[in-house]
């Protein structure tokens, strides 16, 4: 009997506001792409912090393919008794990373002497659990994205334009100055409520839509 086929994301992401930021975009994508039984889109996982992410990342796959397998040995055997097709499942790792932590980076994160993920590494180390490595990248970093909705700020902040922004501010520097301009505080890798429901998320993932590309394919 034919196996059928499926792909299994787990979204790995950096910090609390990533997880909600990913969460609206798992929303719309499964709104545009409805399930068709050839995938399974899990929640976005919070690694915290990017600190011996390469281990971090693999131990938080293993756990959820650990996770998602657990869940699926009831339907599995109620399947079999129907005389259903098995299935194969494919495990893809979708790594949601700032570019300005990469070991390749030009322009590498000013919190860090040293940016602390190899690329090549972490993807090895997906591989050696079975699993199917892809890096979704914030160029330079996820702030940069949330600042191409100035209007989505402003509103969230209570604030009618922005203070004056150094070009040579990285992303989570200018979001820490206009916090403050609205009487809030920024931390990166920390949640701040409501913000992400402000942002516009359907343009941000316009805007980035080759980003997404590995992964709207396999839910197509």
């Amino acid at each position: 009997m034919t196996k059928k086929e499926v792909h299994v994301i787990i979204p790995l992401v950096e910090g609390d506001t990533e997880v909600e930021f990913y969460k609206k975009i798992r929303s719309i994508l499964l709104n545009k792409h409805p399930k068709n039984g050839n995938y399974e889109f899990l929640s976005p996982i919070n690694i915290k912090g990017i600190g011996n992410f390469k281990c971090r990342a693999s131990r938080q796959f293993t756990h959820a393919v650990e996770s998602f397998q657990k869940d699926q040995k009831k339907e599995t055997r109620q399947k079999r008794q129907k005389n259903e097709p098995k299935i194969k499942y494919h495990y893809h790792a979708f790594m949601c990373i700032d570019t300005d932590v990469l070991d390749s980076s030009p322009n590498p994160a000013k919190f860090c002497q040293k940016p602390p993920i190899n690329e090549e590494d972490t993807k090895k180390s997906i591989e050696e659990r079975d699993g199917i490595p892809h890096f979704i990248k914030a160029v330079h970093s996820i702030e940069d994205w949330f600042l191409e909705d100035p209007n989505g700020i402003k509103k969230y902040l209570g604030i009618s334009k922005f203070p004056k922004l150094s070009n040579n501010q990285s992303g989570a520097e200018k979001l820490t100055v206009l916090f403050k301009t609205g009487n809030k505080v920024y931390t990166k890798g920390t949640s701040c409520k409501n913000f992400v429901d402000y942002l516009d998320i359907n343009l941000i993932l316009s805007n980035h839509s080759t980003d997404f590309n590995d992964l709207v394919q396999l839910i197509k």
